[in-house]
């Protein structure tokens, strides 16, 4: 199957939650699902946290399961869809929120987003 993309949109406690259960992953891999978890850590003005970035790809080396966003060039495109996210959910009345999964389909269309962190083997059903 080819790889499905997973973003988690968050703060930095929220990321480092996400990147702990990608040891899930093997159990979705199972159900023909193969994931790619790309955590964007954000700060509390929803902007890439560039301390947290660092943190993770410290503590990522070697997992095939995640990879980290180019926070160079790009912050600027990632701070704003990570925006566009997280306003589009406080736009339905939730002001709260832990953080955000979002899975990506194989065209780059966005195919299923929920509240907080992933759910491995429901993202693995929608995937297949």
């Amino acid at each position: 199957p080819s790889r499905r993309i997973v973003l988690c949109i968050g703060e930095a406690a929220f990321c480092r939650a996400c990147v702990g259960s990608a040891a899930n992953l093997s159990r979705a891999k199972e159900g023909q699902a193969d994931f790619l978890l790309i955590p964007i850590p954000l700060t509390s003005e929803l902007e890439p946290d560039q301390v947290e970035f660092r943190n993770l790809a410290a503590g990522n080396s070697g997992s095939s399961s995640v990879a980290l966003p180019d926070f160079g060039a790009s912050a600027g495109k990632w701070a704003a869809l990570s925006r566009a996210f997280l306003d589009r959910v406080r736009e339905q009345g939730i002001a709260d929120v832990e953080g955000l999964t979002i899975l990506v389909g194989k065209q780059g269309e966005i195919t299923a987003n929920f509240l907080g962190a992933p759910e491995w083997d429901a993202l693995a059903k929608i995937a297949t």
